[in-house]
C-alpha cells in the first residue's frame, strides 16, 4: 500500500533533513546576492530604481513637451532648437 504524503515517516528520510536546513538558503538567494554586491552595483541598482519611477518618466514626459511647445513658432521669442526639435 502507498504511503500518503501527509505520512510522518516521510521526514525521517535524509533527503527531506538536508532540504529542511538549506531551505532558507535556497530562499533567500536575493538576500545574499544583495549581500555579496559592491558598492557600485549598489549604486547602479538604485539608479536603475529611480530611472525606473513613473514619476521620472512623467518628468520626462512633461519636459519634452515642454521643449516642443516653446521652440514652436507660434511665441513671440526665436526658437533655440527649431523643428525638427532634435
Amino acid at each position: 500500500m502507498p504511503r500518503s504524503a501527509s505520512n510522518s515517516g516521510d521526514d525521517e528520510h535524509p533527503h527531506w533533513t538536508h532540504t529542511r536546513e538549506k531551505a532558507g538558503d535556497i530562499l533567500n538567494v536575493r538576500a545574499e546576492v544583495t549581500r555579496r554586491r559592491t558598492a557600485l552595483a549598489a549604486f547602479v541598482d538604485q539608479v536603475g530604481h529611480w530611472l525606473a519611477h513613473p514619476i521620472f518618466v512623467l518628468t520626462l514626459i512633461v519636459l519634452h513637451l515642454a521643449w516642443v511647445i516653446l521652440n514652436l513658432p507660434i511665441f513671440p521669442w526665436k526658437p533655440w532648437d527649431p523643428y525638427p526639435f532634435m
